[in-house]
């Protein structure tokens, strides 16, 4: 079939998925993230509201935001701040700083995160600022349980703004809080990821979401062929649609449509969908472990 009957989306899926599989990663391709928000995402559409959590098992995520001066408390949400939190994460991890680096422009680190550009009132440009913003000045907890071990952060995760306060120029520099910082680096909770399977997945939060958890818990996964249930993929993943027949069903089908994307740039990844859920098994992660 010529390549042309398949959307963009879908030929940069198949180019990617096919490098992949022909260079598996290396610790060179790695981004880095918190192990919380690899296990449980921010919100991925606007909810209007000053707080959001997400519980799941023995992690959970809550986030809470002040009210901006133009009367707006709701939280950030989508791919944009994901995007922010994995440059920010992965800069902290591999230079050991607290010191993050975004740039000399707002259009340059767009471009850096792979950000399509567009102006206007509605475009990008005046959204990711946005986001910027609310994630800089959100209050966030995160929570995980596992293997006998508790980790807990509370606190903002950068110290200092995207903008500067007194002229709203760019800071070409954003630091993270000690606390976070310790969380993620000093105590590692920093999971490698595979940065060409995020470029790829971008334009979806849930398929991001996924690829995310995947990443972190499929090479830890004890009992091979465990079903995770609708029930409980829905209260990590589906929090976003009505708890009805209906929102039940949608979120099965978005589900299965992001999971289909996610195991075309995760091809190791030993997962299926059955009638109760999800079945998965013991897996090799996207970067192999250094020893």
């Amino acid at each position: 079939m010529n390549m042309k009957s398949f959307d963009e989306k879908t030929v940069r899926l198949v180019d990617v998925a096919t490098k992949i599989m022909i260079n598996p990663a290396t610790i060179e391709n790695a981004a880095y993230l918190h192990i919380v928000l690899c296990q449980l995402g921010l919100p991925r559409s606007s909810l209007n509201d000053s707080s959001f959590t997400r519980t799941s098992g023995g992690a959970s995520i809550s986030i809470s935001t002040p009210e901006d001066q133009k009367g707006d408390d709701s939280t950030p949400y989508g791919v944009i701040p994901r995007l922010i939190l994995l440059h920010a994460c992965s800069q902290a991890t591999l230079k050991g700083s607290r010191e993050i680096d975004i740039c000399k422009t707002q259009t340059a680190f767009m471009k850096l995160i792979n950000l399509n550009l567009s102006g206007g009132k509605n475009g990008i440009r005046n959204n990711f600022k946005s986001q910027f913003i609310k994630l800089s000045k959100a209050k966030f907890e995160l929570f995980l349980y596992t293997n006998k071990k508790e980790n807990y952060f509370s606190g903002n995760i950068f110290e200092t703004e995207p903008y500067n306060i007194e002229n709203g120029k760019w800071n070409r520099k954003i630091r993270l809080t000690e606390e976070f910082y310790n969380s993620l680096v000093v105590e590692k909770n920093n999971v490698p990821i595979d940065k060409r399977a995020v470029c790829c997945l971008q334009r979806s939060s849930l398929a991001l979401d996924i690829y995310l958890m995947l990443t972190e818990r499929l090479h830890r996964v004890v009992k091979n062929n465990y079903v995770v249930r609708w029930k409980k993929l829905r209260e990590q993943f589906g929090q976003e649609y009505a708890n009805n027949k209906s929102g039940r069903v949608n979120f099965k089908k978005a589900f299965s449509y992001a999971l289909t994307q996610v195991k075309a740039v995760y091809p190791d990844a030993k997962v299926e969908i059955v009638k109760c859920g999800l079945k998965i098994g013991k897996s090799e992660p996207p970067i192999p472990k250094v020893i």
